[in-house]
């Protein structure tokens, strides 16, 4: 791996922040600092050095890519969901209790409560305590309660 092609990806910068550390790595290695030193500039680990290095050597600078698979695939397909938002958006008031309740009533899949709050929100939903609403109150309530408070004092 030469000089100039780590200098002209480390200009490029096209890919995630990853990547980019793994070409300061391999830069660092070209100009003489060993694998150890390397680390810890970095802050990574002697064996993270060395891996990337290696895959370097094989793959050249495509191996330094992350190839993550992704992840498991998710219970919930992207059809349910769409079903699970039209069904909040027909309910009204409903709690994230309900909301775990619903995605194991009609589709047969039960999560934890901290994911049903994960899913609601990636479903462009946020939830808060409902908050009462006095109608009586005066326009100028925030006047008011100044004027109260300053002749308290």
């Amino acid at each position: 791996m030469s000089e100039e092609e780590l200098d002209e990806a480390l200009e490029s910068l096209d890919y995630p922040i990853r990547y980019y550390q793994r070409l300061i790595a391999m830069k660092l290695i070209s100009t003489g600092h060993n694998h150890k030193e390397t680390g810890e500039i970095l802050r990574v680990s002697y064996r993270s050095i060395n891996r990337w290095a290696k895959a370097c050597e094989k793959n050249g600078l495509d191996g330094l890519i992350s190839n993550f698979s992704g992840g498991k695939p998710s219970k919930l397909s992207e059809e349910n969901k769409v079903q699970f938002k039209q069904i909040l958006i027909e309910c009204e008031n409903l709690t994230m209790t309900d909301a775990q309740r619903i995605l194991k009533d009609d589709f047969g899949i039960k999560f934890s409560l901290p994911h049903v709050c994960n899913i609601v929100r990636q479903l462009g939903f946020n939830y808060g305590k409902p908050r009462p609403k006095f109608r009586e109150a005066p326009e100028n309530g925030e006047e008011i309660l100044k004027k109260t408070l300053i002749l308290q004092k």
